[in-house]
């Protein structure tokens, strides 16, 4: 019979051993044992994300990771890339998504499926510019870096595009742009490197995203940010946080 006992330099991982208390579940098929292992660690819905510094430490590795060696290989990549992760870029939450980063390590980050950042800013969406976009960016690699991350960490970031527009939410995403830490190819539209967008979208050149369509939802692409009717931000200043 296996069972469990504390493993030293494994950061509290629980061994499997012979000889001490049993472990009932290992008795399980191991086809049954992953499904219960997914059934546990996927704590998200598109009703109820997991929120990054809400009070919780719902982001933080799930307990059953922490049982033994063969729960944390299969739990922790599913954890990962099933839930649905989102904060709201207050200072305090950005900086906790990235000292989170920093912590689980770039390659898990990267394993990241699903995340989606509220824009916080006092104005409302329909004044929102390019150049707060830019400023939103910077003051992104600036969290990082203040998390160790060092100060080209933007080049790990990446965020959804559509046709050279950003991409925001709809619905309970409303106001939310998608960021990763790998470029994908899974969804439509491109990913654009953070460090990247100054030089790219330069809100100074003549001509480019004039007025504040630079912007799309993902609902509908032909949606532009003088198409749609826009919700007032939260009065909370992000600098006070």
């Amino acid at each position: 019979m296996m069972s469990a006992r504390n493993a030293e330099g494994d950061g509290g991982v629980i061994d499997l051993t012979e000889d001490s208390v049993a472990f009932p579940i290992l008795d399980l098929p191991p086809e049954l044992v992953v499904r219960i292992i997914e059934h546990a660690v996927t704590i998200s819905s598109k009703d109820k994300r997991v929120a990054i510094f809400d009070g919780t430490n719902a982001h933080q590795e799930p307990a059953i990771t922490r049982v033994c060696r063969w729960f944390r290989s299969e739990g922790l990549p599913l954890f990962y890339t099933q839930n649905m992760f989102t904060l709201s870029t207050t200072r305090k939450s950005t900086q906790a998504l990235f000292r989170w980063v920093n912590n689980i390590g770039l390659q898990r980050a990267s394993t990241i499926q699903n995340l989606h950042l509220y824009w916080f800013d006092n104005s409302p969406l329909c004044d929102l510019t390019l150049g707060k976009f830019l400023s939103e960016m910077r003051f992104l690699e600036d969290c990082a870096e203040a998390a160790g991350l060092g100060p080209r960490f933007g080049e790990h970031i990446f965020v959804r595009f559509q046709d050279s527009k950003l991409v925001l939410g709809s619905g309970n995403l409303d106001r939310c742009y998608e960021l990763s830490f790998v470029k994908f190819s899974r969804t439509s539209g491109e990913w654009q490197r953070v460090a990247e967008l100054s030089a790219l979208f330069n809100p100074n050149t003549p001509g480019q995203f004039a007025g504040k369509d630079f912007w799309v939802t993902d609902s509908d692409s032909d949606n532009t940010a003088s198409d749609l009717v826009k919700h007032e931000g939260e009065d909370e200043d992000r600098q006070d946080i």
